[in-house]
């Protein structure tokens, strides 16, 4: 099994796991007023899966 992490974790472009904080960054941002301009968008939170 942690083979399989490993291998994961390599295939991914950031190589490293995703933590809860980052999903509460990303969960937070909308509703920042840093994202005060940004409309219509989704943010995909994927380790940079989609390249």
């Amino acid at each position: 099994m942690l083979g399989d992490v490993q291998a994961t974790t390599d295939a991914t472009p950031v190589r490293r796991t995703g933590s809860p904080d980052d999903i509460a960054v990303a969960g937070a941002f909308p509703v920042s007023e840093e994202a005060g301009d940004i409309t219509g968008q989704s943010f995909g939170v994927n380790g940079d899966g989609n390249t």
